[in-house]
């Protein structure tokens, strides 16, 4: 697979699991279909990158948000 085609499907897999988890953090979802949802997001960016032998290097990952005592 072309390398532009590959990063540009990972990084649409990325946007799309950063606003899951936004939407979840947010409150806009809740419970265990907003976890699944996140979680087949996360699937699919690892079987595409696990597929096509693409190593990110952890510094380029997106850090995690912690959540305050408020949101949790």
């Amino acid at each position: 697979m072309n390398h532009l085609l590959i990063e540009q499907q990972a990084t649409d897999r990325m946007v799309r699991l950063q606003d899951q988890a936004d939407s979840f953090r947010a409150g806009r979802v809740h419970g265990v279909s907003a976890a699944k949802r996140v979680a087949t997001a996360l699937r699919g960016l690892a079987t595409l990158l696990d597929r096509e032998h693409v190593v990110v290097p952890a510094t380029e990952l997106p850090r995690p948000r912690r959540l305050n005592h408020q949101q949790a």
